[in-house]
């Protein structure tokens, strides 16, 4: 099968995940931009087209070499995503290409096998995955810098942005992140995965702890009861992060109670997106960063699945 490869499988999935998101970080960044910043709305521009080639060329070579049983979490595309998509075109004045979506809808829904136009030989998928991740890290590189110099010019006041610099400074985490999997994977080809379990814990369970003091701070005030859960959640997943942290011999219990609080929290993340699409919820979230932030609780859904 094509997926045996698990470099490449694993390279192509990370990918395939991740620069959705990166590209999706930048068009919040370039939202929340004061439009006279034009050379920071410019560099935004040029990165987000960079991410869009490397997004494009992920998904040509994700054809045929994803595994049914990641697809079925939701963590590369919801029922919601396209949809969210249009939606925050809508508000935004800010173009989205939504061929890539379509194109990805497609892939997924029939892993393309029996389209699938398979390269000459394994060698061939491997070079260009190769090829894949060696333009994800230098991309990656420009584009944490860059989130790194507009975060520190605006807490030093230099600038201003419609977003807290906190979100500013989680995305940059996250992209930190990204860019640690694909050098692990580039240093452990042939390899078991050298990323600690309690490494990838750790990260996600403070993203989304994150995530529940920013749906908490987005909301309109008149959604007292979305508050409050948002802000329980933030208050559950600290807890557990403090205790891997702190306490000893209780990874494996660390792992379920994980599991179950983001299926809870996964299932909030739909409510919302669903309500915020049917205007049925007052805030300021963008319909995107509904569905975004849904596909990260997918995606720690599919690790915790996986490593307990």
């Amino acid at each position: 099968m094509k997926w045996q490869n698990t470099y490449v499988s694993k390279s192509l999935q990370c990918n395939l995940f991740f620069m959705r998101i990166m590209k999706e970080h930048l068009y919040f960044i370039r939202n929340a931009t004061n439009k006279k910043e034009k050379f920071l709305i410019n560099k935004n521009l040029q990165l987000s087209e960079r991410a869009r080639e490397i997004f494009c060329r992920t998904i040509y070579l994700s054809n045929g070499h994803i595994h049914k049983n990641t697809i079925k979490y939701g963590e590369f595309i919801t029922p919601y995503t396209l949809k969210c998509e249009i939606k925050s075109m809508k508000y935004n004045r800010d173009l989205i290409d939504i061929n890539l979506t379509k194109a990805q809808y497609m892939i997924l829904k029939k892993n393309y096998v029996e389209e699938y136009i398979p390269l000459k030989c394994e060698d061939d998928i491997e070079h260009e995955v190769e090829r894949l991740n060696c333009e994800v890290l230098k991309f990656l590189k420009e584009v944490i810098y860059f989130k790194e110099f507009i975060y520190k010019k605006f807490i030093d006041c230099k600038i201003f942005f419609n977003i807290y610099p906190s979100l500013l400074h989680h995305v940059k985490m996250e992209a930190e992140f990204y860019r640690k999997l694909v050098l692990n994977l580039e240093h452990n080809k042939h390899c078991k995965e050298s990323m600690l379990k309690k490494e990838k814990l750790l990260f996600w369970n403070h993203i989304m702890e994150e995530h529940g003091g920013f749906i908490s701070g987005l909301l309109d005030r008149n959604e007292r009861k979305l508050i409050n859960k948002s802000e329980e959640f933030a208050k559950k997943y600290h807890r557990l992060e403090y205790k891997m942290k702190h306490e000893k011999n209780c990874l494996e219990k660390n792992i379920r109670d994980s599991l179950k609080l983001t299926k809870d929290f996964r299932g909030f993340k739909q409510e919302a997106t669903e309500g915020i699409l049917c205007c049925k919820i007052r805030g300021i979230i963008d319909p995107l960063l509904s569905d975004h932030v849904l596909r990260e609780a997918n995606h720690f859904i599919r690790i915790l699945e996986e490593i307990k």
